[in-house]
């Protein structure tokens, strides 16, 4: 009788263990196809975490949009899908009006504005135009999804950032809006982005079908 009473408290103690060892799966995020959810941005994304000058902003800033507007371009004369060429109109659009205002900033602080992309997204810009039909357009839609991934996260930290000058730090915040909505709809049409529209189309999320 008392070894079986031992034994049964000792079974308990082990299966109590077991348990609060135990992690709940559902206390783990679902992984996302670019570090991070579409609903927000990690203001803290590695290659940003550094505080920011005014002159590596307003340069990384210029390349992206050139390396953007490069790659709309390239969508107008390969692409027959219509919301691609929307998109690559408006993105050529938006991002020539940000580098005027970039330059203005840059002639005011005596910052040189680079003339192209960089050497890596010249490299992706080159991979892109040996591409055709849906492998272009795929493409395509992948590029825009992770610039302007990229794009917000400096433009947040930007804003965030008190080291800046307050011109530069009005403008990144004055930008934010349109780069959040823009960004929404660059995951919408990739479709390898697994997300779709959600609560009538004011947020995004993972399409699970």
């Amino acid at each position: 009788m008392k070894y079986s009473l031992i034994t049964t408290l000792l079974g308990l103690a082990l299966a109590s263990a077991a348990q609060a060892a135990v992690v709940p799966i559902s206390a783990s995020p679902s992984p996302d196809p670019h570090g991070g959810r579409p609903e927000q941005v990690n203001h803290t994304i590695s290659q940003y975490q550094h505080r920011l000058d005014d002159e590596e902003f307003i340069r990384k800033a210029v390349m992206d949009n050139l390396a953007a507007i490069e790659m709309s371009r390239l969508a107008l004369s390969r692409s027959n899908d219509p919301k691609i060429r929307a998109r690559a109109e408006h993105n050529i659009h938006e991002r020539s009006q940000a580098n005027l205002e970039l330059r203005h900033l840059a002639n005011a602080k005596k910052i040189m504005t680079p003339a192209m992309p960089s050497r890596e997204q010249q490299r992706t810009i080159d991979r892109l135009q040996e591409q055709s039909g849906g492998d272009f357009d795929r493409g395509y839609a992948r590029q825009m999804r992770r610039g302007h991934d990229d794009a917000l996260a400096l433009y947040s930290n930007a804003a965030d950032s008190r080291s800046l000058d307050p011109r530069v730090r009005a403008f990144a915040n004055e930008k934010l809006p349109a780069l959040e909505m823009h960004r929404r709809w660059a995951y919408l049409d990739d479709p390898g982005s697994g997300y779709r529209v959600a609560h009538a189309g004011n947020e995004l999320s993972r399409n699970e079908s």
